[in-house]
């Protein structure tokens, strides 16, 4: 018997993580602000109303191109790294880490050399995460 739920449910996961990775080399090669819901459109092989189906705004898309690209790199290393971790073991996880992500991030934009854009959609990450805390009332 076919889990009709579960297959869906894949599916829906596997079209979603499809935009975040398209949204994430667009967002790397013309900048999230650049970036329009039709260059989303071209890049995703979607239409706008599929894309809405998936993402309330592109705002939303965005956080979740943070969340998979740039938090979980953060996260991954300051985990890695406990109290009784001796510092050089902690920075050759981080680095690592940085080394994983960019590797990705060549794959998906189809470069060998990281694109000078990354560094701005980093800054872009930064200026929404703090804006949203504020928002939310989280304090860094």
């Amino acid at each position: 018997i076919v889990d009709l739920h579960t297959n869906w449910y894949a599916l829906f996961m596997g079209t979603r993580k499809h935009i975040v990775t398209k949204a994430l080399g667009l967002f790397i090669c013309k900048s999230y602000k650049a970036a329009t819901i039709a260059d989303l459109e071209v890049a995703t092989g979607m239409t706008k109303g599929a894309f809405y189906h998936y993402f309330k705004s592109k705002e939303e898309l965005f956080i979740e191109v943070i969340d998979n690209y740039y938090l979980t790199c953060l996260i991954l290393s300051i985990e890695g790294s406990s109290h009784g971790t001796p510092l050089k073991v902690a920075i050759e996880r981080q680095i690592d880490q940085i080394r994983l992500r960019i590797e990705e991030i060549k794959e998906i934009t189809n470069k060998e050399v990281l694109d000078p854009h990354l560094f701005l959609l980093f800054i872009e990450a930064k200026a929404t995460i703090l804006t949203l805390w504020r928002k939310r009332g989280i304090e860094r």
